[in-house]
């Protein structure tokens, strides 16, 4: 239809000149692209023709290309450009639909207006002015010269001493266990010695002694070990305190000249 019509405007112009052979095969390029539904390359081959020869006809195949591609304004641009050529075409039923169309497309693709946004004014806010406040320059107290405490450094013999005199004192208790059971051990054995001396030996005769035999034997162990133990802890002990008394405290005391003196004492 859109060929046919184009036909149509061909012949009713009057006294237009025969387009060129570069006009003609632009126009056929725009008609295979248009017939590809490539609309927007057949209209940019439509209004290259028109270019070159002007013919008001390629108005209307542009207007029409560019309906087609969604191209609205430019279809309605187009459609009034080619109504300034053909008056008479404004009546036709056919194209006038086409007109309608494209103009609601356009009206649609019409951003909505956007309202400036009004700023606010603001007021310049106005700083209170403030006096300077004169500078009082603040009184400086002298230094007061305060005498320093002694130091003294700690008596580090005085753990040895006391773990010293607790070593002992464990040892002579480990001593005196000792000799608690060697009594008992000779006790028993004493007891052993005198069994049944005036009497007849018996089975329960020997079962006593062999008890009090265990006893003893077990009672002089203990003795041992523990007598033993005692006087190993309380050797320690000894040295532990001697080793405590052989330190020294160092007192430093300030000098009225600004000096120090140094004292050491020691124990022996």
């Amino acid at each position: 239809m859109i060929r046919s019509l184009a036909i149509l405007i061909a012949l009713t112009t009057v006294a237009a000149a025969a387009p060129s052979k570069e006009a003609k095969a632009t126009f056929a390029a725009g008609q295979k692209l248009f017939k590809a539904a490539r609309y927007l390359d057949a209209a940019e081959k439509f209004e290259a023709a028109y270019s070159i020869d002007s013919d008001p006809a390629y108005l209307f195949n542009i207007a029409q290309a560019y309906r087609l591609a969604k191209s609205c304004a430019k279809a309605v641009e187009f459609y009034d450009r080619f109504f300034d050529a053909f008056p008479t075409m404004r009546d036709d039923k056919k194209v006038k639909r086409f007109v309608q169309e494209a103009q609601k497309c356009a009206d649609e693709q019409k951003p909505e207006p956007v309202e400036p946004k009004v700023e606010p004014k603001v007021e310049p806010k106005i700083e209170p002015k403030i006096e300077p406040k004169p500078v009082v320059e603040p009184k400086v107290e002298p230094p007061v010269e305060s005498k320093p405490e002694p130091v003294v450094e700690h008596d580090t013999g005085k753990t040895k001493r006391i773990v010293g005199l607790v070593s002992i004192a464990a040892g002579t208790a480990l001593v005196g266990t000792g000799a608690y059971f060697g009594f008992q051990a000779k006790q028993l054995s004493d007891e052993r010695s005198t069994l049944c001396q005036s009497c007849q030996w018996t089975a329960e005769s020997q079962a006593r002694s062999d008890d009090l035999d265990r006893r003893g034997h077990r009672a002089q162990t203990i003795a041992i070990a523990t007598t033993i133990a005692g006087g190993a802890v309380i050797t320690g002990g000894i040295i532990l305190y001697m080793l405590g008394r052989n330190t020294s405290t160092v007192v430093v005391e300030p000098d009225p000249s600004g000096g120090a003196s140094v004292f050491a004492v020691g124990r022996f």
